[in-house]
């Protein structure tokens, strides 16, 4: 079977794509590995923008929700160890 020869990307985006970007995605993605790929497309609106993307073995979550997420986990945690400085303060 052809299909079985060719590569996989996984890639989980946010909209519904027009067949214009499809078609410019699965151009770049054959330009970078060099041979023709399957595009294994899912939508997912929690993911709110950016793209979550797998490929021979590799993940990339570069979404708008995690990087919303890591952001105020990284704040909230700064936050934290502020207040635990400033408890050393109070008498």
């Amino acid at each position: 079977n052809e299909s079985q020869n060719l590569l996989e990307f996984r890639l989980t985006i946010a909209i519904t794509p027009t067949d214009t970007f499809l078609t410019a995605l699965h151009t770049r993605a054959t330009e970078l590995v060099g041979t023709d790929t399957i595009i294994n497309l899912r939508i997912d609106k929690s993911i709110l923008g950016g793209a979550i993307v797998s490929f021979h073995g590799k993940y990339s979550n570069n979404s708008l929700s995690k990087k919303t997420r890591d952001y105020f986990d990284h704040k909230r945690q700064l936050m934290n160890e502020h207040r635990d400085i400033s408890d050393l303060f109070v008498t």
